[in-house]
């Protein structure tokens, strides 16, 4: 593929795809004209490459590409590095500014899309791909649908400021909505662009890039289309983090030798300009040098423009420099491919990608490893945005993009599983054996009793006590991911707030208090419902639907409607009960925990479906909870969490050795349950009943709520002052 600029002037016949790579550190686009071969745009003047930064201008707009890094030195706390980073999370803060993700996002594809009409003429484009992590669950990618929405709905008013013709501003009011193509699978269809690939054969791909580390291993069906058999990486590893050990390597082995004072600024710039010119300057040579030794053996130059310090750095001590890294993706990949379970162990090649995957070094320790030459390019940043174009030119092409592959064995498999019923899940995705949580971000949050989660992890309601009785919280808190806080809910003091739930769309919040359930609007904090009791209700829980409200006091259970208040169904609990956390199941199961037993009702008829008990555990339980599709239910008792199918049966339990568990979340497919013991969150895989990951809370604090994202990636804990977002990964 040449390394061309799609040609200008007025549009042809011929309809025009584009497809937008929206890296960590640098953006690319690709676009194809008609039958011809796929081309890469100019994004900055002189090269098909933009800068994925960010730099928040005092009048509030946000530059971005090479503008925004030439601002950085202007006001270095107002310029973002990697927003790609950020996606999934609503807001940053930049100079003390709220900047939503999104709008940093929708800048830089409003920015490609700008250059695209520029350069394409007066017709809309017939197609537009965006590519994705394949790790990216619905949230991330669901948030990449929503910046590229606003930046085509500004387009017109951005291609007339660009001084374009008003046909061209007629035809930027046309773009379609994008299609999503994972990564990986669009590196393999760039491949298989000069490859003949048959069907069933898989390709490993390795994609270093500048702030991300990921690998996959895809499949190639017979039908001609790929899917993904597994996947991994690693956040913490990319092309910046080499910058970085090799801007240490400068500084602390040449440059400190003939200015102390000079690294030692630099190191620490603080408000010293010059500071911050040198750290920026010592840091660009080192990822010049870096590039350069890929393809020479050492390169001359002098630091920081100083005749004193003239160096040269040859490419052994940049191996030196990198090579421990470099060992720990060949781990990651490992993982990847263990996974995969493929036939004879090894794919039939592997692809590097990334810009940093052209390291000589990354070759080498390849060979080493796993005895396979891999597959280099020219140009190995653009060969997603290049592939995503392959990847939408038929769509018959096999499977969705970044679609799991199955088992060859899957189908006697399921049949076998289904004849039994078990107490397991069916995940939607391949599982690692290991998961990692990476701290993503972090909010304080004073005295907060207990929390609870919207289903998007974007809210949370935090139960404050405001008198001396910390069990009886009478302040209900409800914030947005960012720590603004959208409203404030109060009960009097006489009772507390026992209780809260969010409803499925997140809207809603429903309080079990004093002698009654409510149902709030979370926006604005007023009161829609207000269901009495005769004695103060313990639980309240939304159905999966958000039509009824279920509540439970000490000897009943009661199910309404959450719009009416109309009382669908109350049953009395065998004895009265201590601790009664209550739970809707699907198809209008609820579920209430209770002193050495769980029950479970059937509110369209009010019957009690069953009732299991637990001989010889004097304790309540602390928490219930059935799993998203209906299968399982699962309780806390004592020091054990019991799993078992919610129709019945035998089950299997999760026995802590001396403390008690008190918090449980279930992934949106089923697949993961989260127990919360302690200080301590573990993470299940329940088909395998095996733990992937145990981590302690920071600063030991007690768990007071956690839940998972929709895309089961993002992870969100709550302790006493602590409200935390992480990532789960696959470790390697």
């Amino acid at each position: 593929m040449t390394d061309a600029t799609v040609p200008g002037g007025p549009a042809t016949e011929a309809g025009w795809r584009i497809a937008v790579d929206f890296g960590t550190s640098a953006t690319v686009a690709a676009v194809v004209v008609g039958g011809g071969p796929p081309q890469l745009l100019h994004l900055e003047q002189d090269s098909n490459r933009m800068p994925s930064v960010v730099f928040l201008e005092r009048g509030g707009q946000l530059a971005v590409g090479r503008r925004a890094a030439n601002l950085a030195m202007t006001a270095p706390e107002r310029f973002h590095p990697a927003p790609k980073r950020d996606v999934g999370l609503e807001s940053i803060t930049l100079g003390g500014t709220r900047v939503r993700v999104e709008d940093m996002v929708a800048e830089i594809f409003a920015r490609v899309l700008v250059e695209a009409f520029r350069q394409r003429g007066d017709r809309p484009p017939e197609a537009v791909v965006l590519t994705h992590p394949v790790r990216w669950g619905s949230e991330r990618t669901g948030q990449l649908r929503r910046a590229f929405a606003a930046a085509a709905m500004s387009l017109p008013v951005r291609v007339l400021a660009a001084g374009l013709p008003d046909p061209v501003a007629a035809a930027a009011g046309s773009v379609p909505e994008p299609r999503l193509v994972a990564e990986p699978v669009a590196a393999a269809w760039h491949y298989a662009t000069d490859h003949r690939i048959p069907g069933g054969t898989s390709l490993a791909v390795y994609d270093l890039g500048g702030g991300t580390f990921d690998t996959a291993v895809v499949e190639h069906s017979a039908a001609g289309g790929f899917a993904v058999r597994s996947n991994g990486g690693l956040a913490d590893l990319g092309g910046e983090d080499f910058d970085a050990a090799l801007f240490e390597f400068l500084g602390a082995d040449r440059l400190a030798g003939f200015h102390p004072d000079r690294w030692q600024r630099i190191l620490d710039p603080g408000n010293d300009h010059g500071g911050w010119s040198d750290r920026h300057g010592l840091l660009e040579y080192a990822r010049m040098a870096k590039e350069e030794l890929s393809t020479r053996w050492q390169v001359e130059c002098r630091l920081l423009d100083d005749p004193l310090v003239e160096i040269v750095l040859r490419r052994e001590e940049l191996n030196q420099v990198i090579e421990p890294d470099l060992r720990r993706s060949f781990d990651a990949l490992a993982v990847t491919l263990e996974q995969a379970d493929l036939d004879g162990g090894m794919p039939a090649g592997i692809y590097l990608v990334g810009g940093s995957s052209r390291i000589p070094l990354v070759s080498a320790l390849m060979r080493e490893r796993f005895g396979i030459d891999p597959t280099p390019l020219d140009d190995p940043k653009a060969v997603v945005a290049l592939g995503a174009l392959a990847a939408t030119r038929d769509r018959r092409a096999g499977p969705s993009p970044g679609t799991p592959a199955k088992d060859k064995a899957s189908g006697a498999k399921d049949k076998a599983s289904a004849a039994k019923e078990q107490p397991s899940a069916r995940p939607s995705a391949v599982r690692p054996a290991k998961l990692t949580a990476e701290l993503t971000h972090q909010i304080s949050c004073s005295k907060a009793t207990w929390v609870v989660f919207s289903p998007d992890l974007s809210r949370f309601a935090a139960a404050c006590h405001r008198t001396t009785d910390i069990n009886a919280p009478t302040a209900l808190e409800i914030f947005d991911r960012s720590g603004a806080q959208l409203t404030v809910i109060r009960e009097p003091a006489i009772r507390g707030i026992r209780a809260a739930a969010f409803s499925p769309d997140g809207t809603r919040i429903a309080t079990a208090a004093h002698m009654g359930a409510r149902v709030w609007d979370v926006a604005s904090g007023r009161q829609l419902l207000d269901v009495k009791h005769p004695r103060s209700p313990r639980g309240v829980a939304f159905s999966p639907d958000g039509r009824m409200l279920g509540t439970s006091t000490a000897k009943h259970a009661r199910a309404f409607d959450a719009v009416t208040g109309r009382q669908l169904m109350q049953v009395r609990l065998a004895a009265p009960e201590t601790c009664t956390p209550v739970e809707f199941g699907p198809g209008g199961r609820l579920a209430v925990g209770g002193l050495r037993a769980t029950y479970i009702w059937d509110t369209s008829t009010g019957e009690k479906v069953f009732a299991r008990r637990f001989r010889g555990i004097g304790t309540a339980i602390k928490a219930i909870a059935f799993s998203p599709d209906g299968r399982l239910i699962v309780a806390t008792v004592a020091k054990q969490t019991v799993i078992w199918p919610a129709t019945g049966g035998e089950g299997w339990q999760v026995t802590q050795k001396s403390v008690e568990p008190s918090v449980l979340a279930f992934s949106a497919d089923s697949g993961l349950l989260a127990i919360g013991a302690s200080m301590t969150a573990q993470i299940w895989d329940i088909a395998t009943r095996k733990q992937l990951l145990a981590f302690n809370m920071p600063t030991r604090a007690l768990l007071r709520g956690m839940a998972f994202g929709r895309d089961g990636e993002l992870f969100a804990t709550a302790t006493l002052n602590k409200v935390i977002w992480w990532r789960l990964t696959a470790a390697p």
